[in-house]
């Protein structure tokens, strides 16, 4: 095992040993320390650090000055190398160099446990509870889906926000409003270090150091620690060997139990995209990760996902709330896929409420396509769902004046409530959605599809309930028809179209879809 020189400096401070001169190459890496001058000549492909006493001019009573030298400078022992220690001290040579390797075996010996505890399949408590003793410091272990938390059970943190952290399972909404404020987020997707910050900041008012763990390739845990007193390099090296086997921790947890890192991820975000290889390729691979190609779909997406958190965070509790949902993320975007089969059609209002009703307690904006009949209109979903939201967030607050006091009003929003925003914005560039929504089945295809197959003229009748309002008096004059056959014919209407036309809601999307195809 080797170890950085400035790692030795760190020590020899923390021992009351003044450095006359210290290495020029602090990160320059050794194997021990010995006080026997013989070493000097040895292994070449060994780094060996020698303690030598220097030549000392005075009284018996002046503190002897020691060098402790490089084994890549193989020349005279009172001769200085860059990367030699000169230090003064009132130590014994061979008493000194005793402590540091003492110190640098314990280290080994932590190192070595730490491994061994991996291998055996501890969890990321144990490691912390074993490093307390050798780090002297708060740790905090956050993972993004906060499935896995930890922190030293025995040091309890300085700072508030730890505090609050290991109170709550999570940190404040206003600290993560600072850490957007302060671009942190940026830096932590591609920060690949350690990070120390030894001055008093914004969010904690103490000594910190940080490290963050990847998977697949993006941010999805911090290691966090907390010092009363100032960093040193002896502190940083043993963090990264904490931070090594954490992260070993966390991906064997990541892999065996997180929901997230289900093989159906990537085969669902290719549908969402769009990128389907036709039916029979669909339905296998479908099959294969127990989605149903034909049922009941609809399709839900939250943006901005930092605002709770992280889009892992916020994914692994709807799926803690509602496992029967399927999820793909996409940098901080959330898609969800609500879909049952034919035969479990009555079980998809629960589905729907559990995820809204999860979305309310989280304080989420989500938005929502409207149902679908075939697993292979996803993707139109998706771009529905993504307008919901857009237009939504715009305008939910019309409409909580006629909702009442819903919550559903401002979490909510559907793509049938919304669409007509988006039809007639002028500065939206639509013309290829609008194209595909009306050439996919919605209502109205569906329903021209039923006239052809049953030669009725249903599509007519829709077109005037909408244009009088549901005034069946009205209609039966227009139609000339008998009132009865019109009630007959809304109720097939209805079976076909699969929507309530009694929702203003509904009513205003089918004007729409009227009013685009001319």
């Amino acid at each position: 095992m080797r170890f950085p020189l400035d790692m030795l400096t760190s020590y020899l401070d923390d021992q009351g040993v003044k450095i006359l001169h210290a290495p020029t190459h602090p990160r320059k890496t050794f194997d021990w320390v010995t006080a026997v001058s013989d070493f000097l000549v040895g292994n070449p492909q060994q780094t060996i650090i020698p303690i030598l006493e220097a030549p000392c001019p005075g009284s018996a009573n002046t503190p002897k000055m020691v060098v402790i030298r490089s084994g890549d400078d193989e020349g005279l022992a009172d001769s200085l190398a860059p990367d030699d220690f000169l230090i003064r001290t009132s130590l014994p040579v061979t008493l000194l160099a005793d402590r540091i390797q003492r110190f640098l075996l314990s280290i080994i010996h932590w190192n070595d446990k730490m491994a061994e505890m991996v291998d055996n399949g501890c969890i990321n408590l144990d490691l912390l509870k074993e490093s307390e003793p050798i780090l002297g410091a708060y740790i905090g272990l956050s993972d993004s889906t906060f499935s896995y938390i930890a922190h030293t059970p025995d040091i309890a943190p300085p700072d508030e926000i730890s505090r609050y952290f290991i109170k709550n399972g999570n940190y404040p909404l206003e600290a993560i409003r600072q850490v957007r404020d302060m671009r942190l987020p940026a830096r932590w997707e591609n920060q690949d270090w350690t990070q120390v910050v030894n001055k008093p900041n914004p969010l904690i008012p103490f000594p910190t150091m940080n490290r963050v763990i990847r998977r697949h390739g993006s941010y999805a845990a911090q290691v966090l620690l907390v010092s009363r007193e100032r960093i040193t390099a002896t502190q940083r090296f043993l963090f990264d060997l904490l931070c090594r086997k954490l992260e070993a921790c966390l991906r064997r947890h990541w892999s065996i139990e997180n929901p997230l890192d289900s093989d159906y991820a990537y085969f669902l975000e290719e549908v969402l995209k769009g990128n389907t290889y036709g039916d029979e390729h669909l339905a296998e691979r479908a099959e294969m990760h127990g989605i149903p190609i034909h049922g009941i779909f609809e399709v839900c997406v939250v943006e901005n996902s930092w605002r709770i958190g992280s889009a892992d965070f916020l994914a692994k509790r709807m799926l803690e709330q509602e496992p029967r949902c399927k999820i793909a993320i996409g940098g901080g975007d959330v898609a969800i896929l609500l879909c049952v089969s034919e035969e479990e059609a009555d079980q998809f209002a629960s589905l729907e409420g559990n995820v809204f009703q999860t979305a309310v307690r989280m304080g989420i904006e989500v938005g929502v396509s409207e149902q679908m009949d075939s697993l292979e209109l996803a993707s139109l979903g998706f771009e529905e769902a993504r307008i919901a939201l857009k237009y939504g967030s715009l305008y939910s607050s019309r409409y909580v004046a006629f909702d009442g006091d819903d919550a559903l009003t401002r979490t909510a929003f559907r793509f049938q409530r919304y669409f007509t925003y988006c039809a007639l914005d002028q500065f939206e560039r639509n013309t290829k959605f609008v194209s595909r929504l009306l050439a996919s089945r919605n209502p109205l295809t569906r329903l021209q599809e039923a006239d052809r197959k049953r030669g009725s003229n249903d599509f007519e009748i829709l077109r005037t309930y909408l244009y009088y309002g549901g005034r069946i008096n009205l209609i039966c004059e227009m139609m000339h028809m008998h009132r009865n056959t019109v009630l007959y014919r809304l109720e097939k209407i209805r079976e076909v179209v699969k929507e309530d036309l009694t929702d203003g809601d509904v009513r205003q999307y089918l004007r729409t879809l009227f009013f685009l195809t001319g």
